[in-house]
């Protein structure tokens, strides 16, 4: 087999020609003057992957895999949530430390965590904590909550909320004890004057094409700032807003050094006819005959949702309903009565007058008398 290459030095110029180990002289020239030529490897190689492929590249591909397994990086268990074991304070200290575990979900087994591990993990999973009787939210710093002179046990305890994690959302801290005993705070790691919002401070109300977020007990010494636009939104100083872009409440507010918190009312629309210019004479017309259909047939549904439907345009807690002089409180009272006054007696009922609406369709006084 001609698989060997030789060099003849005698032809001009020089001559390579294949050959194999019994080669004794030049093709060409039949001179003995003749010699091997030594072999390029890597030219020996890339012909032997060519000629091989089919069986050479499995096996490439094979050890490339088990080289990136044998070096990946260990997966993030799904079961796996990271909470606060426990919340304890040195003798002599200022502060609390926080442990962090992580835990199964499944199994239940639970994973101890090294300092410089639980402090990654505070910062990656608390949001911030909260004293029960408290009205401010404590960031830690790294895996320290630095004390004020008011925080003390005396019934009170520490609850937690946890950012990034379904489950548990809250975890009550109990069975520890925490107070300065006299120890000076550390004030530039201990926020002192802090007070903070709660989802209990804010309140919602749509009105005449506006989104009015009413906030109790505004501190006038502190910035306030809403978005509208969800946590992440742009936030401003200022607490009425157009309603016509918003199509989901996702109200956030905050002061200064505090963290967002969110509005109860969050996830509900603005009422359709919020912007919606008020006519009063063809509302006042259009209900008026609605109400005067159902009065003719009290017990007749369709006529009672055509009602209620137009009268929740008006409901805003200061209506005046009235049934033959009698004054009802809300709609559902006044309904009960003139339907069972139908059914025991075959009672109807017409409007004493056109139904009145004012304050720019958010009142309305209807007066029923009997047929």
């Amino acid at each position: 087999m001609a698989n060997i290459k030789w060099k003849c030095n005698n032809c001009e110029p020089n001559h390579y020609f294949e050959g194999d180990k019994f080669t004794s002289e030049c093709p060409n020239c039949k001179s003995e003057n003749i010699e091997q030529l030594k072999e390029d490897k890597f030219v020996f190689y890339l012909k032997y992957l060519q000629d091989n492929w089919k069986i050479v590249l499995p096996v490439i591909l094979c050890l490339f895999f088990l080289l990136l397994w044998l070096n990946r990086k260990p997966d993030l268990d799904n079961n796996t949530i990271y909470i606060v074991d426990k919340i304890e304070q040195k003798p002599g200290t200022n502060y609390l430390e926080i442990s962090m575990i992580g835990k199964d979900t499944v199994s239940g087994k639970k994973e101890v965590l090294s300092e410089s591990k639980q402090i990654e993990m505070i910062s990656e999973h608390i949001r911030f904590l909260t004293i029960t009787g408290e009205n401010k939210q404590i960031i830690p710093i790294g895996n320290k909550v630095y004390l004020c002179y008011k925080d003390t046990t005396d019934g009170n305890s520490f609850n937690i909320v946890y950012k990034r994690q379904v489950v548990p959302e809250f975890r009550r801290i109990t069975n520890f004890e925490f107070h300065l005993n006299g120890i000076q705070p550390d004030f530039d790691k201990a926020d002192c004057e802090t007070y903070c919002i709660t989802s209990d401070d804010i309140k919602l109300m749509a009105s005449k094409c506006k989104l009015i977020i009413s906030v109790k007990n505004i501190l006038p010494n502190k910035s306030l700032f809403v978005s509208v636009d969800g946590i992440d939104g742009e936030y401003k100083q200022q607490l009425v807003w157009d309603i016509k872009p918003i199509k989901k409440y996702d109200v956030w507010v905050k002061y200064d050094k505090c963290l967002s918190v969110d509005a109860r009312e969050n996830g509900g629309t603005p009422p359709d006819d919020i912007c919606k210019e008020c006519k009063e004479n063809e509302l006042s017309e259009e209900f008026s005959e609605l109400l005067n259909n159902w009065g003719q047939a009290p017990n007749d549904m369709n006529l009672v949702v055509n009602c209620i439907k137009f009268f929740k345009k008006f409901k805003s807690g200061k209506n005046k309903l009235f049934v033959n002089g009698i004054p009802y409180s809300n709609w559902s009272d006044m309904e009960q009565d003139i339907t069972t006054q139908n059914l025991n007696y075959s009672k109807t009922f017409k409007l004493a007058k056109p139904v009145k609406i004012m304050n720019d369709c958010t009142e309305v006084i209807i007066e029923f008398i009997y047929d």
